[in-house]
């Protein structure tokens, strides 16, 4: 039975049910609650980790990957600490925990959580080429940017999965079958979630605003993760079907997006090339 039975619903009250429903994992509300607090230290973050040896594991294979760049040996969740900071640690096992959410729903929550990193290490490489945005939180937007769908399947469970199975998994089509199902779509749910646990605006507003095609004119006031990680979902998806660098360098070009990120024709080849190289990347997280 659906958790969530009647046409539409109010934001709020769903933020309300999912945290009734304790649907976050215990680590994670942990490590929140130690960034809080003013008074903690590395050990204690290093406890709070220890509860979900599963997650700690992930988040060193992380840390140590070539994408992640950190350049050096992370042998310790004490030393990944020290090296991110708590906030990106936190940041980090949010995103890690959400995909833990992800492969223990359904196979439609597995393909989301897939599609997500995917999306993140396309939004990582972005950056590459544009320095002027935070690679950590392109990074971690791209692995949150579905933070909506892996909840409302946790909610609402099999009519949301078939609502999600009918538009094929394409965003743009979903969130109109879920504004006109719910009265919001995931995006907003995702950006709600995110606000309440306290990440980056940045982060929460992105996601948000990841499904709103960007309007030529003025500059985007603030925040630049908007077009990326509505571009980074873009290839994600385009990386599902394309066959070869170029191709998928055209799509980046094409896309709406690229008018602000401003990715000239070599510069989008390299990301391609990048990007088939990362593939290998992606089984850290699932």
């Amino acid at each position: 039975m659906s958790t969530l039975a009647a046409p539409r619903y109010d934001l709020h009250e769903v933020l309300d049910r999912l945290e009734a429903l304790q649907v976050f994992p215990d680590v994670a509300v942990r490590i929140h609650e130690v960034v809080k607090d003013s008074q903690s230290t590395l050990e204690d973050m290093e406890k709070a980790m220890s509860m979900d040896p599963a997650l700690a594991a992930r988040l060193l294979k992380v840390a140590n990957s070539s994408f992640y760049g950190l350049n050096r040996s992370v042998p310790t969740v004490r030393r990944a600490v020290q090296l991110l900071g708590f906030f990106a640690t936190r940041d980090l096992a949010m995103a890690l925990a959400v995909g833990s959410m992800g492969r223990r729903s359904t196979l439609t929550g597995r393909a989301v959580w897939e599609h997500s990193v995917i999306a993140g290490i396309a939004a990582r490489r972005v950056v590459d080429f544009r320095t002027r945005l935070d690679a950590s939180q392109a990074f971690i937007g791209g692995l949150l940017h579905d933070i909506g769908v892996i909840m409302m399947l946790t909610l609402v469970g099999e009519p949301y999965e078939v609502l999600v199975k009918s538009t094929r998994l394409d965003g743009d089509r979903l969130t109109r079958a879920e504004r006109s199902r719910f009265g919001f779509d995931h995006a907003a749910l995702g950006g709600a979630c995110l606000r309440r646990w306290e990440l980056p605006e940045p982060i929460c507003d992105g996601v948000e605003h990841h499904h709103v095609e960007q309007q030529p004119g003025p500059r985007l006031l603030g925040n630049q993760l908007r077009p990326l990680l509505r571009m980074a979902a873009h290839i994600a998806h385009a990386m599902n079907r394309v066959r070869s660098a170029p191709e998928l360098a055209m799509h980046v070009l094409e896309h709406e997006s690229n008018q602000f990120m401003g990715l000239q024709e070599r510069e989008a080849l390299s990301l391609a090339r990048m990007l088939g190289q990362d593939r290998s990347e992606v089984r850290l997280y699932l």
